[in-house]
């Protein structure tokens, strides 16, 4: 905590994060729209998953869509952008660092937004198929754990640590976020299962994430 605090970038962005975590936790009904997907099993159970799904993203208010994950992936992934952020604020010259910040944020938050369409979809298949949320997100916890030991995953998280040799901030922070995304997607898909409970995933998230980081900081010196 004395270390966290000592540091003004890294106090501001876990202040980012616990505001949004306070956010979620006065309005905690996101994904509830998850729900109307916990159906009983039937003969036709694919068909009415992929149905459930097309019936769903017809109805779908993308830009609550956008602001609901944009706070999940600020509370969950903004203290874990220290590093990035810090060297780039460095590397730019004093009249680019603001710009830079917000491109690289642009680009960065862009990849997961896609990738979280991608997972809520997975989601909403695997509610579908099993008929229940809870079924769905042990399926989920298994898949992490699995992902957790893989060696690919390994080398996302090496390369999650590395400051990209690009120079545009936009493609820094979208090249940033795949390597985060291939990391970390077990987690989001998690929540997305567990509509009712997303937010202790998000906090067991947010702590899963921050311990990594630092391990790995403390194994680099």
């Amino acid at each position: 905590m004395r270390d966290t605090c000592s540091d003004p970038l890294k106090c501001a962005l876990w202040a980012a994060s616990l505001v949004a975590f306070i956010s979620m936790a006065l309005n905690n009904d996101s994904h509830h729209d998850l729900e109307s997907f916990c159906i009983s099993g039937s003969p036709s159970m694919l068909t009415e998953g992929w149905l459930n799904l097309r019936l769903y993203y017809s109805s779908m208010d993308f830009a609550v869509f956008t602001g609901a994950v944009g706070l999940m992936l600020v509370a969950m992934m903004l203290p874990a952008l220290q590093g990035p952020l810090a060297h780039l604020w460095h590397q730019s010259r004093p009249y680019h660092r603001a710009p830079a910040v917000a491109a690289f944020l642009l680009g960065y938050f862009g990849v997961w937004l896609a990738g979280s369409a991608l997972l809520l979809m997975i989601a909403l298949l695997l509610v579908s198929f099993t008929g229940s949320p809870l079924a769905a997100g042990l399926l989920a916890l298994i898949g992490a754990g699995g992902w957790q030991l893989c060696a690919f995953r390994a080398r996302c998280l090496v390369r999650c640590h590395r400051p990209a040799s690009v120079a545009n901030p936009l493609a820094k922070g979208a090249l940033h976020g795949v390597w985060c995304y291939a990391t970390c997607w077990p987690l989001m898909l998690i929540a997305f299962c567990l509509p009712s409970v997303h937010l202790p995933v998000m906090i067991a998230g947010a702590i899963i994430i921050a311990y990594e980081r630092r391990d790995r900081q403390r194994s680099s010196a």
